[in-house]
């Protein structure tokens, strides 16, 4: 099942996908209607009473006994300018119609969410005590929630509620691992109801 989910494209994927088809198709196709109408154009410049169809055929001729035919640009080249407009018009049709068809699409993974490590974990919640953020253990301000994960006090770092709910057995280490550690701290004021004399 995983490795079918990492074979599907999320919709950003797609969409970029498609951005970079619709350009090369774009550049593609406008080249050759700009490419072939300069070469009827150029025909027509020289054959003044030749019409469309015959200059065509006959541009075709002269290209293919030389590519450089529409060479020197000395014509009219509003047509082929017209041509590439369409294409152009034509291609953000193309790519706006495909994007709305993936945004429609149940089978799509909608959305880019991962799951973060303890690593980026820290850099977002903890203080740290050097630029490099490698120590953070050290710092004054950490609330410890387990061995590599410690969450600041400020909430402003990290604009999360720092209200726990612990939950475990008999003898999991609620105290011994999460609540004492914390207390050593010594870095905020506390208020404990330790009905068994256990923690104080």
């Amino acid at each position: 099942m995983a490795k079918k989910e990492s074979k599907q494209k999320t919709i950003e994927q797609m969409k970029r996908d498609f951005l970079v088809t619709t350009i090369a198709e774009t550049v593609f196709l406008g080249g050759i209607f700009f490419y072939v109408l300069c070469a009827v154009e150029a025909y027509l410049s020289v054959n003044t009473e030749t019409g469309y169809m015959e200059a065509f055929g006959g541009a075709l001729k002269e290209v293919a006994r030389n590519p450089l035919y529409i060479f020197p640009i000395d014509y009219n080249i509003g047509l082929p300018l017209v041509s590439v407009m369409g294409v152009l018009l034509w291609a953000l049709y193309s790519y706006f119609q495909n994007v709305d068809r993936i945004h429609n699409n149940d089978n799509i993974i909608k959305g880019s969410s991962a799951w973060a490590n303890v690593k980026e974990l820290r850099e977002k919640y903890a203080e740290f005590v050097d630029a490099k953020k490698a120590n953070f253990r050290d710092a004054k301000n950490n609330a410890i929630f387990s061995q590599n994960f410690y969450a600041s006090l400020n909430t402003r770092k990290h604009f999360h509620a720092l209200n726990t709910l612990i939950i475990g057995a008999t003898g999991s280490g609620k105290s011994r691992y999460i609540l004492k550690p914390n207390l050593c701290q010594m870095d905020t004021s506390y208020v404990i109801t330790d009905p068994n004399g256990l923690v104080c």
